[in-house]
């Protein structure tokens, strides 16, 4: 019951925050950018800050040598989601092939299948719940489903005009971003021992940033950009409640299982929840929105999946970490 406790006291405490955030958006206490203004800030700097630091701290030659396997699980894991991602986003939107809206549409969904929020909703609960060791074992084991957000992710959520002409340039460019660069500089920081040489100063300002505030910023930006569309027409699109039910329930149970079938052991099975039991991200909203896609759809599965994970996290965790 503890760990039951735990979760959901932590989910209720961000579904506050997605609240404020919704809140502000609806009685105009902030700019309409508001949000563009908060996913640039948590973008480039908390996510990189609590990457960054908590590789640093914990990082080191004796770690990596005994944790190395987290990072290869993470890359069998991820490509099996995104291989189930194909397969059900047909279903999701049939009869795509040569219609540009429909395609893109079904990119949304492939999307969301395979990738929900574990960056940070993901991060902030694992450091929150189990602490900064922990979250290192985390980041270690998203390595690759980080890589595959922008690698994959961003490629198709960006419309097919916006990346004609771009061939393999572009897809190199979706890999520098704060994320990749934030982990790999911390990597290699932690192997070589450079912790020691941090300031005391600098290290209490990453942790101050990144543990303490990518969290908050991140259900913050939830809400506010929920705030920007009418609840009720976010209500009605029945395909989000089916893509809900796999997102919350099906296909973390069908991970946490294979988990147990491969005796993974508890720190794992912790992992893969994350990685597949939390809500859908912001990115079905974040990267069409910057490049003239359509986001309502993303917008009504964060909004329908943040609610519901209320429910669905403690009970998935409930059932595979104390019943199993």
């Amino acid at each position: 019951m503890e760990i039951l406790n735990l979760t959901l006291s932590q989910m209720l405490m961000m579904f506050t925050l997605i609240l404020v955030g919704y809140i502000l958006t609806k009685t105009k206490i902030i700019p309409d950018n508001a949000d563009k203004t908060v996913a640039k800030i948590a973008t480039f700097v908390f996510v990189p800050a609590m990457n960054f630091r908590s590789l640093l701290a914990n990082c080191t030659v004796e770690n990596f040598a005994k944790d190395y396997k987290l990072i290869l699980y993470g890359l069998a894991f991820i490509l099996v989601a995104i291989l189930i991602s194909y397969v059900l986003g047909g279903l999701f939107v049939p009869k795509a092939s040569g219609n540009p809206e429909k395609e893109y549409s079904k990119n949304v969904y492939k999307y969301a299948i395979a990738i929900a929020n574990f960056g940070f909703l993901g991060n902030f609960l694992v450091l929150e719940m189990f602490g900064d060791e922990m979250l290192y074992k985390y980041i270690m084991f998203t390595f690759f489903p980080v890589f595959f957000v922008y690698a994959w992710g961003l490629t198709i959520l960006i419309p097919k005009k916006e990346n004609a002409g771009k061939g393999k340039l572009g897809f190199l460019k979706n890999m520098i971003n704060p994320g990749v660069i934030s982990i790999v500089a911390g990597c290699i920081c932690g192997l070589l021992g450079l912790n020691k040489y941090i300031p005391d100063f600098l290290d209490k300002a990453l942790v101050s940033a990144g543990n303490n505030c990518m969290g908050p910023a991140g259900m913050l930006l939830t809400g506010i950009v929920i705030g920007k569309y009418d609840i009720k027409t976010l209500w009605s699109d029945k395909k989000v409640y089916m893509a809900t039910l796999l997102r919350l329930l099906i296909l973390p149970a069908l991970f946490a299982l294979l988990t147990k079938a491969i005796n993974g052991g508890e720190e794992m099975m912790i992992f893969v929840l994350m990685l597949f039991g939390t809500p859908f991200g912001l990115n079905t909203i974040v990267f069409p929105a910057a490049y003239g896609g359509e986001t309502k759809t993303g917008a009504a599965m964060a909004l329908i999946s943040s609610i519901l994970a209320i429910i669905t996290m403690p009970l998935l965790y409930y059932i595979f970490l104390t019943l199993l």
